[in-house]
């Protein structure tokens, strides 16, 4: 059996990769591909978590209840008994290709010895393993990458992207990158893309797998650009104090809801400026890599303005506190609602007997309800949903006799990528 590991790079429309693996699953088992189950659906992160040394401090890892090495190392354990099951119901199903997809790989496994723990794990069950890594230019995944930072409140701004767009900073060193995975797996196994030049990641994997004349569908590319404004509202918010309040779903509801008309933009002499800071560690990567040329890490500069409107994007810092009581009003209020019917559909499906669904409904309202119960007006209320919620939950995973080994979060619209323009 044959091993395709697509590692990254994020921004280069992974998710959309995985949504496709997934949504396809039992088509593409009728064709030999088997998509990971153990490493966690769509995105198999649990090989990150795998490669991650014991004890890395990791968010990823914490929102999964992870929080010691002790706790992460048992982690690690069962991920390792799941791929062994997995691997073993993909012999019997008679599969010839073992796909893996997880763009964390690239941001997270940042050393020799956290890609080497990977391989030990997955070398000795294929015959042949392939890394398929795509690539673009640093300053268009820099742009990319902005509305992401912005909904997880960091702030965006001009001299954000000028402090982030350095040879030093690792997420942008494709040629380590690269060199790192072609050390431990070989250099024959590496697969470098050209975003550029491939903009339809799907069609990529499903032409290297050979299933061009299979009818596969494909999900829709969620729009995750946010307009500037909405980024300049969010900074307003986080130098306000937002930023230190525990990050939650809710009040990403709001944001992704605010029309998009203008996209964040760099001026065309700054973008040029800053993607120059890259050219000598590209053509390393491109002497390393042959399948890769100049082009492709060069920006389609038609593409970027003459004048940009990341200079106007500190316009609404003196509204920041009064916007933060309105959002705090809003949330509260929403969050009660979302408990209150979530609280409900858990309590029909528990007297269904649908176990599994009661208890995911459950798992929704206990997480709304406790955002709620931080207001006031909503206290008293919510409490009494996460009481019964708690209970619920504890007596469906008694009687179910497991959890999940690293949980899936809840709703999360920071996932999303940016659109294929």
């Amino acid at each position: 059996m044959d091993l395709v590991f697509h590692i990254g790079c994020e921004k280069t429309g992974t998710t959309s990769v995985q949504s496709w693996f997934d949504a396809n699953d039992a088509i593409l088992r009728d064709h030999g591909i088997w998509y990971a189950q153990a490493f966690g659906r769509a995105n198999n992160r649990g090989i990150m978590f795998y490669g991650l040394l014991p004890g890395t401090s990791d968010d990823q890892l914490r929102n999964t209840g992870i929080e010691t090495e002790e706790q992460h190392i048992a982690l690690q354990a069962r991920i390792a008994q799941e791929f062994a099951a997995d691997i073993a119901a993909a012999r019997e199903a008679g599969a010839r290709t073992y796909v893996i997809s997880n763009e964390h790989c690239q941001s997270r496994l940042k050393t020799h010895e956290m890609v080497q723990r990977t391989h030990d794990l997955l070398a000795p069950h294929f015959d042949r393993m392939e890394i398929h890594c795509f690539v673009r230019p640093q300053i268009d995944m820099s742009l990319s990458l902005a509305s992401t930072l912005s909904r997880n409140r960091n702030i965006v701004d001009r001299d954000w992207i000028d402090r982030d767009m350095n040879p030093n900073f690792p997420y942008y060193r494709f040629d380590l990158l690269l060199r790192r995975w072609a050390d431990v797996y070989g250099q024959d196994t590496i697969f470098p893309v050209s975003f550029r030049a491939q903009r339809d990641s799907v069609g990529y994997f499903q032409s290297r797998l050979g299933l061009d004349a299979v009818q596969l569908d494909r999900q829709p590319v969620v729009n995750a650009a946010l307009d500037y404004r909405t980024i300049t509202l969010i900074n307003a918010l986080v130098r306000a104090g937002y930023g230190e309040r525990k990050l939650d779903y809710a009040s990403r509801i709001f944001v992704n809801d605010l029309p998009i008309e203008q996209r964040l933009t760099l001026d065309r002499a700054t973008a040029m400026r800053l993607q120059q800071r890259f050219d000598t560690v590209n053509q390393e990567l491109i002497a390393a890599f042959p399948q890769l040329a100049t082009e492709d890490l060069t920006p389609d500069w038609s593409k970027y303005p003459e004048t940009g409107n990341i200079e106007r994007i500190h316009e609404a810092d003196n509204v920041g506190d009064m916007l933060c009581a309105m959002i705090d009003r809003i949330r509260a209020e929403t969050c009660f609602e979302k408990a209150r019917r979530l609280a409900m559909q858990s309590e029909r499906e528990s007297r269904a007997n649908r176990p599994d669904t009661s208890l995911s409904a459950a798992r929704e309202a206990l997480r709304y309800a406790t955002l709620a119960s931080e207001a006031a007006a909503y206290a008293k209320q919510s409490r009494g949903i996460i009481a019964r919620m708690e209970r619920r939950i504890a007596r469906w995973e008694r009687n179910l006799g497991k959890r999940a080994a690293y949980p899936e979060p809840g709703p999360s619209p920071d996932m999303a990528e940016e659109p294929i323009d």
